[in-house]
């Protein structure tokens, strides 16, 4: 968190409007709430009910985390559902305050309001989740920032160096596809993946690439833990150091993760 601080804070200083999509709260909020003694039964750990929980108690710790590391960077901690981001009403507030913080030098620490999205879920949308995960709700904020005339670059941070060819996936060998241009059958790819690299989050990605690209929007899929393996408790581990600056290096230009094109990258006019 403090590599991924620090970077996005000289990003800031280049100019550069940062919005930051965080997870981390529900696993923050179960191990508080397993410190403090609290009994969660077996056959309820992972039902909506318990991860809620974990939510609401790990959202405070996991600001309080991104506020000390980015310091002395000022953030401001937003909590979002679905309907803040397609309601006309709410996300014209919702732009209008991100527009204040970002003026006023601030970045968006954005994650979902876990407690209200779940009386929404109930009330409003019969029972369907609405945000994937934090990756298919980076890509919904994308949409929107588009949609209001912005042209944003949506960043998935992930633990693989991209979306793999299931030929390296099953091999050992993990080489990443460098240009996604039609993603249509990349989910059946990732599929039949087992393994501690992450097969449910590959899906994930791909799902919230392919709807920001869709949407005329440059998406890079890429190793996060390059760039926050170098704190000095991990420097005594082999390989823990700091490979490359991961985000700087998908904003000049090198080949880093895996890229998706916005649909209409190709398309060009024709002369008259």
């Amino acid at each position: 968190m403090n590599c991924i601080s620090e970077d996005l804070t000289r990003l800031r200083e280049r100019g550069l409007n940062i919005l930051l999509v965080t997870s981390g709260a529900i696993g923050l909020g179960r191990k508080a709430r397993l410190r403090k003694g609290e009994k969660i039964p077996e056959r309820e750990k992972d039902s909506p009910q318990q991860k809620r929980l974990d939510a609401i108690e790990g959202q405070f710790l996991l600001y309080e985390l991104w506020r000390h590391h980015f310091y002395p960077q000022l953030v401001n901690e937003s909590l979002v559902t679905h309907d803040d981001i397609t309601n006309e009403q709410r996300n014209t507030r919702l732009l209008e305050l991100y527009q204040r913080w970002l003026v006023c030098g601030r970045i968006p620490v954005i994650n979902e309001d876990d407690k209200r999205s779940l009386e929404e879920i109930d009330i409003r949308l019969k029972g369907k989740r609405v945000f994937r995960d934090n990756d298919g709700l980076a890509s919904l904020l994308a949409q929107f920032l588009k949609r209001a005339g912005y042209n944003p670059f949506l960043i998935l941070l992930s633990n693989t160096d991209g979306i793999y060819t299931e030929e390296s996936f099953r091999n050992g060998k993990y080489i990443p596809i460098r240009i996604v241009k039609d993603s249509t059958g990349l989910e059946e790819q990732a599929l039949p993946i087992s393994s501690t690299r992450g097969r449910g989050g590959e899906i994930s990605k791909i799902e919230a690439a392919r709807d920001a690209s869709l949407n005329d929007i440059l998406v890079v899929v890429a190793n996060g833990q390059y760039c926050n393996h170098d704190a000095p408790y991990q420097k005594r581990k082999e390989g823990s150091q700091r490979r490359y600056d991961v985000l700087d290096s998908i904003l000049d230009g090198r080949v880093v993760g895996t890229r998706f094109l916005p649909c209409n990258y190709a398309v060009k006019k024709m002369p008259e």
